[in-house]
């Protein structure tokens, strides 16, 4: 009796068993069904099994191994100035101790990561005497890759989303010597800069807020 032709990728076996070759990622597997719909139903399974394992794999990074590589994708993305000031945050935060063991951040396991690991580096940036913006801005780089492992299924959730921002705690440089100058500072400097050469700059510069 004459064979029923299949489908690209398949091939009858001399045993009468039908060989099905597909691709996942850069490797190629068989899989093997008394018929077409057999087959298809071992390429879901084999999916799922490789899937699974590159799960287990990619989860067993630690976060700073995760984010060494995560970096190194983004510099195809991003301009030259964003990678460094990236990777200097994150060579700051994968160093910060969360432990009393001297444990740190950056040798957690990607998937025993919880929020609770995430709010301690935190707190290690402060003492380390870092601006609070500047560990907000670490956090929003972790929230970012963490959502990319998230998306590739590396985690199950993103940690990071059920952490907080930092208020500031710094006083705002307005409320320092830093402040804007009054109406009546304003008319002193002037009439003292009137003579100077550059008294058309000073009067563009308080005129424009610059």
């Amino acid at each position: 009796r004459k064979k029923k032709s299949l489908p690209q990728g398949m091939r009858y076996r001399e045993n009468g068993k039908i060989e099905f070759r597909i691709s996942i990622g850069d490797r190629r597997y068989s899989v093997y069904g008394a018929s077409i719909t057999e087959c298809r139903k071992r390429e879901l399974e084999k999916r799922e099994e490789v899937e699974k394992e590159t799960y287990r794999t990619k989860g067993n990074l630690t976060v700073s191994e995760y984010m060494t590589d995560w970096l190194e994708i983004m510099e195809d993305n991003v301009a030259s100035s964003t990678i460094r000031t990236r990777r200097k945050l994150n060579a700051r935060m994968v160093r910060q101790t969360i432990d009393k063991a001297g444990n740190v951040f950056g040798d957690v396991k990607l998937v025993d990561l919880e929020p609770g690991h995430i709010r301690k580096m935190q707190k290690s940036l402060l003492n380390d005497g870092l601006h609070s913006r500047t560990a907000n801005e670490t956090l929003s780089l972790l929230k970012q890759a963490l959502q990319d492992a998230a998306n590739e299924r590396y985690l199950d959730w993103n940690p990071a989303k059920a952490v907080k921002s930092i208020p500031q705690r710094e006083t705002p440089a307005r409320d320092t010597i830093h402040r804007a100058l009054t109406k009546t500072e304003v008319d002193s400097f002037m009439n003292a800069a009137s003579d100077s050469w550059y008294y058309p700059l000073y009067v563009f510069l308080l005129h424009t807020g610059m």
